[in-house]
């Protein structure tokens, strides 16, 4: 669940498959949080990630990270800062938004029509 998440995001936000971004996991029992820590390798072998950092409940939020809610016990976070070109994902964004908002326009004009109700069931 957690490894989805963190890859999800890290498509997302299109991370380079070359950067390996530090990873922060907060959890809220300290013993997984200490089963995390054992099983850093395998987390940095399945992200292609550099450092993982297991926080508990009572450690500071990272700075410069982008932070995803998983459950009620886990937080992720990823370094973003320095790994995404933040001018490029808000145009992305951008483009996104402006084709949704012509396929919302383009249907509305369709169901403006007066013989649209008789013709959809």
């Amino acid at each position: 669940m957690i490894i989805g998440r963190f890859r999800s995001q890290m498509a997302n936000i299109n991370v380079p498959k070359s950067a390996s971004p530090a990873i922060y996991i907060r959890c809220k029992d300290p013993e997984t949080g200490e089963t995390f820590k054992q099983e850093a390798s395998v987390f940095q072998s399945l992200l292609k990630c550099g450092d993982v950092n297991i926080l508990s409940q009572t450690d500071a939020e990272p700075e410069k990270c982008l932070k995803d809610y998983v459950n009620e016990d886990f937080c992720i976070y990823i370094q973003v800062v320095g790994i995404i070109d933040i001018s490029l994902e808000i145009k992305r964004v951008e483009k996104n938004i402006e084709a949704k908002t012509k396929l919302r326009d383009d249907l509305a004009k369709k169901m403006d029509k007066p013989d649209y109700a008789q013709k959809v069931p």
